[in-house]
């Protein structure tokens, strides 16, 4: 018997634009839309077979679900099958609002009690308006506490500080989170950014360190002050290390906004920010700090100036990436490693 040739018969059916079709996602549907949807599915679908003249009939399908009809024509009037979102319950607020309308006089008058006495309630506030005005004039506790809030008087510097708490907190969750499975394919690719305190005998200083996780290239950066503009300095020197084609990773503290901010986003540079208080969404700077720490600042307690402390840093810097081996790195040294990558390591400038 002769070999066989051929090939399996295989029937394959393909739709017009069907890769676009398989990525259109079906709109969440409330339990009240579904139900519409169901009771006009009955209707273009069922109520026929019951219907005299065997046409949709909506008295029919009024009774299968138990809804008056006026309710139907009413869904029906606004029903769209391309649209299906059109049947969900629509906003029950007035088009239009009466607007209260308050006297400048009586603004004036509770925002100068409130200036004077900013602990006053609105209870309080009522009987001292009414012994200087027309009690006709004089509005509700409740209209009262209303004219406070609209006219945002509130004058304790704890309250300010409050909103300001709370104004932070709106602008965290709105921040560009560092994605899950965040990794450095490569060197010079990642960099994580953060700042150390520094104590001394004489004052305080303020380090600010990045590390490439891939190749633990790093930089460190000794300030006086622990402002923006600070970290805006480092960073530039993180950026004429490791170039503009990267993304740093930080946490949320103030240093990183206001001009550091300000510099990444004129750089056209992706900045992710940690979750607050997760120090493991950047461990290797964190561990570079701990070593910066142990080998470096705990025997260095003397009295120092910026300049001594950035020429002990710059000299340990030199160390770490020089002579220390690293474990990560097969023991090598991060400049032996980035060698292997055909990128040199330039020396630091010890003054």
């Amino acid at each position: 018997m002769g070999d066989k040739t051929g090939c399996p018969t295989k029937i394959v059916t393909r739709l017009p634009h069907g890769r676009e079709l398989a990525n259109v996602a079906m709109p969440k549907l409330s339990r009240e839309a579904k139900f519409r949807l169901a009771v006009f599915d009955y209707y273009f679908r069922e109520s026929s077979r019951f219907s005299y003249n065997k046409k949709p009939n909506a008295a029919i399908t009024c009774r299968r679900f138990g809804i008056h009809r006026s309710y139907f024509y009413r869904w029906l009037k606004r029903y769209n099958k391309h649209n299906l979102v059109s049947l969900e319950n629509r906003t029950t607020t007035p088009k239009k609002r009466r607007e209260p309308i308050y006297s400048w006089t009586l603004i004036c008058k509770i925002r100068e009690i409130r200036k004077q006495d900013p602990t006053y309630s609105a209870k309080k506030i009522r009987p001292i308006l009414l012994r200087c005005m027309d009690a006709r004039l004089v509005p509700s506790t409740a209209t009262i506490g209303r004219i406070i809030r609209k006219e945002n008087m509130y004058y304790r510097i704890d309250t300010k500080q409050r909103q300001n708490r709370a104004r932070a907190a709106k602008q965290l969750h709105a921040r560009n989170r560092k994605p899950y499975g965040l990794k450095a394919g490569e060197a010079r690719q990642i960099v994580e950014f953060d700042m150390k305190q520094i104590r001394t005998v004489n004052r305080r200083y303020y380090a600010f360190c990045a590390i490439d996780p891939f190749s633990k290239e790093s930089v460190i950066h000794v300030a006086s002050t622990s402002s923006s503009q600070s970290a805006k300095a480092a960073l530039e020197k993180v950026l004429h290390r490791f170039g503009e084609n990267i993304s740093i990773v930080n946490d949320n503290g103030s240093e990183n906004m206001g001009k550091a901010a300000e510099l990444l986003r004129e750089k056209g540079i992706t900045q992710y920010w940690t979750k607050p208080q997760s120090p493991k969404d950047k461990p290797f700077v964190e561990r570079l700090i701990g070593t910066l720490q142990r080998e470096c600042l705990d025997y260095n307690y003397e009295w120092l100036t910026t300049a001594d402390l950035a020429k002990i840093v710059s000299q340990w810097v030199e160390k770490y990436h020089f002579y220390r081996p690293h474990e990560t790195l097969n023991f090598m040294t991060p400049a032996e490693y980035c060698a292997k990558l055909g990128i040199s390591i330039p020396h630091e400038k010890v003054s």
